[in-house]
């Protein structure tokens, strides 16, 4: 399957609207050709606004990050075959916890994950023309983790390594952040950042 596809898109020009080192590697590990234009959407979206649908926050992201790589191309006179955007975030009792502001802030919310079962969202974003904005597959993935009860000296500990700072929820379940972790049930692609599963369907439709 992937092997079938993988010439096809040898000479595409796919466009990673992310700097993120973990959907990088996911990208690296499909054996995707792409290159990478960092989005400058600013991420201010009222959180309020979507109460109860942690899905369209994570896709309306996705969405913009992805139409501000096409624009930046368009206006320099560039196109790319495909353009990704996504957007993860982790929900926990209806609200919706990004990346924590500092050390203080990621305690706190791994304080809040110990012991019980959180949803991460992913949204994903696929622009294939950047001049019409409309030429666009959105869609969103969740995935429960379930942690273990977690002690106040292994947060403190995980929290002092560094990890959690940069990851929607504050942790990296591809890191050391996997002791933290009981159970998952869904794509587990979904929770670093890129679900793989569903991407790779995507593609299929694209340029299969």
């Amino acid at each position: 399957m992937l092997t079938q596809l993988l010439p096809k898109l040898r000479d595409a020009h796919i466009v990673l609207a992310s700097s993120s080192p973990r959907r990088k590697e996911i990208m690296a590990f499909l054996g995707l050709p792409y290159t990478v234009h960092p989005s400058q959407f600013a991420e201010d979206l009222d959180k309020k606004a979507y109460i109860g649908r942690p899905q369209d926050y994570v896709m309306d992201n996705a969405k913009f990050k992805a139409l501000d790589v096409a624009q930046s191309l368009s206006s320099q006179g560039k196109t790319a075959d495909l353009i990704i955007g996504c957007d993860t975030v982790v929900t926990l009792d209806g609200q919706i916890i990004e990346k924590p502001s500092d050390s203080a802030h990621a305690v706190e919310m791994l304080t809040r994950l110990s012991g019980r079962k959180h949803t991460v969202f992913s949204g994903v974003a696929m622009v294939t023309d950047v001049k019409d904005s409309n030429a666009s597959r959105i869609f969103y993935v969740a995935t429960d983790v379930t942690f273990g009860k977690l002690s106040s000296e292994l947060i403190q500990a995980y929290v002092a390594s560094g990890e959690p700072l940069d990851k929607a929820g504050g942790y990296g379940i591809q890191g050391s952040g996997a002791v933290l972790v009981q159970e998952i049930s869904g794509d587990y692609y979904n929770v670093v950042g890129l679900p793989f599963q569903r991407l790779f369907t995507e593609l299929q439709q694209i340029f299969g």
